[in-house]
């Protein structure tokens, strides 16, 4: 049974901070004590936006955090999720110490909360770029395409991370035939994205346009965030919002790891056999089950899942020093109401499962 302190498991995240000085984009590295509880947070600010990542050290599962600036004072509202469980936490922030306190919500208790803006153990670039073009001078906006990129990039000046680089380009574009920094990179695919779409619908009247301004809309967002980084290896998740005009945008997202050490990425056919990966099925139902606070053994469709059981792999996974988290991507295990599903084992539960080499390189065995 899962018996990590409800103390890191927050839903409803408020930071009140002093912006003054501050960049329009930035990324915050924090390491601290939430009560009892060591905490690392990866949060990511562009203009009045708040996304990130968030893990207690002691069982390390990342939990995604998202918000923005409630007025002009400062004070930030993010909004996390996990077993359900509900957390307000009130912060100044003065230099490079964030400190306040955290309410359960509803309870009426609080604890103190301590957090440091620390170095990483290398340091990155937080890239992030925005554009957008409209087809038509309308009040609504709309019709429009708007693309937005962001993601960490090696803040070093020699080749030694060129192959990190090179996953991270491939990552955004699917290939390895790109050289670019990836501030350059970022513009030169959000220009073609929007002459593209200029292009496609050149062809459309006005009067068209103007009927149904969404139905000739996009929005893409892509961003790529650390989930877990040590001097070993990297856990990223990229993420990608399209909306093209339909009912509801669709997302997608892939977790992976990079090793420093290999300079590799590592796979989940290379940590898992094809037997390994059907044995795994009735561990990831487990902890689903207690992710959701739900009882062993409890009926899977009834917790939102399309089956009775997990009969299918996950798409992809990431590292951390306490276990790996599993993703599943909208409607492949369940409806597109659930959105994605990330299922977190303890490296104990995985152990007789895994590769063991890279059992013993981890110190799990």
């Amino acid at each position: 049974m899962n018996k990590q302190p409800f103390i890191c498991l927050f839903s409803l995240l408020i930071f009140s901070l002093n912006l003054k000085g501050q960049a329009r984009n930035e990324y915050l590295f924090l390491k601290g004590n939430v009560g009892s509880a060591q905490v690392t947070m990866h949060i990511y600010k562009s203009a009045d936006t708040y996304t990130g990542h968030y893990y207690q050290e002691k069982f390390q599962r990342a939990v995604e955090i998202r918000g923005v600036d409630s007025s002009m004072t400062g004070k930030i509202r993010m909004l996390a999720t996990y077993k359900g469980k509900r957390e307000i936490f009130t912060l100044d922030r003065i230099d490079k110490k964030i400190s306040g306190s955290m309410e359960i919500e509803g309870s009426g208790k609080t604890v103190p909360v301590i957090l440091r803006v620390a170095n990483p153990p290398m340091k990155m670039s937080y890239i992030f770029h925005e554009d957008s073009v409209k087809l038509l001078d309308l009040p609504s906006n709309y019709p429009f395409c708007k693309v937005v990129m962001s993601s960490h990039w090696p803040d070093i000046k020699s080749d030694e991370f060129d192959w990190l680089k090179e996953d991270i380009r491939e990552v955004f574009t699917g290939v390895n035939i790109y050289k670019e920094e990836m501030q350059l990179l970022s513009k030169m695919l959000t220009d073609r994205q929007l002459k593209k779409y200029k292009t496609d619908y050149l062809s459309i009247s006005e009067k068209e346009l103007k009927e149904s301004p969404r139905t000739f809309s996009i929005d893409i967002k892509k961003e790529l965030q650390i989930l877990y980084h040590t001097h070993k290896f990297i856990s990223f998740f990229y993420k990608e919002y399209n909306y093209s005009g339909g009912a509801h945008g669709n997302t997608i997202g892939t977790f992976f790891t990079v090793d420093k050490e290999s300079k590799k990425k590592i796979s989940l056919n290379g940590l898992f056999n094809r037997t390994a990966l059907e044995d795994l099925l009735p561990i990831l139902e487990k902890w689903y089950l207690i992710e959701k606070g739900l009882k062993p053994g409890s009926n899977l469709k009834e917790a939102g899942l399309f089956e009775k059981n997990i009969t299918k792999n996950p798409s992809s996974c990431y590292i951390t020093d306490k276990g790996i988290g599993f993703l599943y991507n909208p409607y492949t295990i369940a409806p597109y109401s659930t959105g994605m599903i990330h299922i977190f084992v303890p490296a104990t539960d995985l152990t007789p499962l895994i590769n063991k080499s890279f059992a013993k390189y981890m110190n799990w065995l």
